[in-house]
């Protein structure tokens, strides 16, 4: 028994130094590569910063240049040498148009998609002032949406086309990645539409025309983005979508936020809302048009929200108090809350007024 002891010490020894010995030389491997990786790309970034100096206007990339982009390090090493060759006044621009073909193949030659979503980021950067137009490229974008498994390559592949500023190329985008029905966070959405460059009104005009074919998130990010900028435009048609029983709460939500940049011409709708969805259990659309009628004051306006005061939900509740503190409050109307015998009405009324 002492022997077979001996034996699986002995064993259990030279498995925890073969573990200590690879440990060991997985992080002196680590060591080496981060102090080989940066001199070996500064050297990649200074050769191809010659090859564009050099060039100049006729910089073509041969197919052995291709190739070798396919690798991560010369991909980021080209990419520093252009946006470099940019600031200093390079026609980057001719560069691009005359290796339009070349850069395209090279971006179906990548097949890793963290390399893909890297690439099309590439793009989005150097063409951060909207110069470059590329056939090419805006073609290779639309693959990477049709075909790409990981959101980080949607969304950089998104993002590039916005980049070109073409109205058209956005719709026919958010097409595609409604059409694929993958999961798109609304509010990255909202902000690179937001935040567009070119005509906006043109855009959302052009959205809108295809409105039925997108995808709810989308549709969420649109709406929004009218919120944002004012775009009251399409109001009326919207407004339809709040009677609709099919239409998510979500929406629903959206629709009374854009109504309320233009609550004076629908105090109607806002209080129907409020009424209808006070005390149902998907109550949001209530507290948000509670907040929505605060820019329109009008007798209408406050019978409903005294009444929507005695709501079951205390979102709803706060929401009403607010804007009724905003509208002011008699003594009257004060009184009659305080001495009613809805004890949560009067305390959120009374919240309110002490803000």
């Amino acid at each position: 028994m002492d022997i077979r002891r001996d034996y699986f010490l002995l064993w259990l020894m030279l498995v925890y130094l073969t573990i200590i010995v690879f440990s060991l030389g997985a992080h002196f491997a680590l060591f080496v590569s981060r102090r080989c990786y940066m001199p070996r790309r500064r050297r990649k970034e200074k050769r191809w910063m010659n090859f564009l100096k050099e060039n100049g206007r006729d910089a073509i990339l041969s197919e052995h240049q291709i190739r070798m982009l396919r690798n991560d390090i010369e991909l980021a090493a080209w990419s520093d040498a252009l946006f470099q060759y940019k600031e200093e006044g390079g026609d980057y621009c001719l560069f691009i148009k005359r290796n339009a073909e070349q850069l395209s193949r090279l971006g179906i030659l990548i097949k890793r998609e963290v390399i893909r979503a890297y690439y099309a980021y590439i793009i989005t950067r150097i063409n951060a002032d909207g110069k470059i137009q590329s056939r090419e490229l805006k073609a290779l974008m639309k693959v990477y949406l049709q075909d790409g498994h990981s959101v980080y390559l949607r969304e950089n592949a998104l993002k590039a086309i916005y980049s070109f500023r073409e109205p058209a190329g956005i719709v026919q985008a958010w097409l595609i990645l409604s059409k694929r029905g993958l999961y798109h966070d609304s509010k990255l959405l909202g902000n690179d539409l937001t935040d567009f460059p070119g005509d906006i009104r043109l855009l959302t005009t052009l959205l809108m025309s295809r409105y039925s074919d997108l995808e709810e998130n989308f549709k969420i990010a649109l709406i929004n983005t009218l919120r944002q900028h004012k775009i009251v435009t399409f109001n009326k048609r919207l407004e339809l979508e709040l009677y609709k029983k099919s239409v998510s709460i979500d929406i629903k939500c959206c629709v009374i936020r854009l109504l309320g940049v233009d609550a004076g011409n629908y105090v109607q709708v806002l209080t129907e809302m409020l009424a209808i969805y006070m005390n149902r259990e998907n109550w949001e659309p209530a507290a948000v048009a509670a907040i929505a009628l605060k820019s329109a004051p009008s007798q209408q306006g406050r019978q409903y929200l005294f009444e929507a005061l005695t709501s079951r939900y205390w979102h709803v509740r706060k929401n009403v108090a607010l804007t009724l503190a905003h509208y002011g409050v008699t003594e009257e109307e004060k009184n009659s809350v305080m001495n009613g015998s809805d004890r949560y009405a009067a305390d959120a009324l009374s919240w309110a007024l002490s803000q």
